[in-house]
């Protein structure tokens, strides 16, 4: 995919490979997503945001650049959730925050 950025999430603790679920208050659903490798107790998951998808965060919220994006596995017998976010901030050219 060209011009994709890439969001890692790593996820430690994981005793299984699981379904990872990306979401954003802006843009659903989120597509593009890698499940991941896992490996001993982590597990890896990347989400590729697309031009389209950035122009789509970028436009649902013109006046705050910064957009939090979250990964999240549900495991257990008990189905806890668990979540990592990152915030992405996406900028018009020519008006950066200093």
């Amino acid at each position: 995919m060209d011009n994709a950025h890439t969001i890692t999430c790593v996820l430690s603790e994981v005793y299984s490979k699981v379904t990872v679920i990306w979401t954003t208050a802006e843009l659903d659903p989120l597509t593009n997503i890698e499940q991941g490798e896992h490996s001993d107790t982590t597990q890896t998951s990347k989400l590729e945001l697309s031009t389209d998808q950035i122009k789509a965060l970028k436009a649902a919220n013109d006046q705050d650049p910064a957009h939090v994006i979250t990964c999240k596995i549900t495991v257990g017998s008990t189905s806890t959730d668990y979540t990592a976010t990152q915030t992405v901030n996406i900028y018009t050219p020519g008006n950066f925050i200093y």
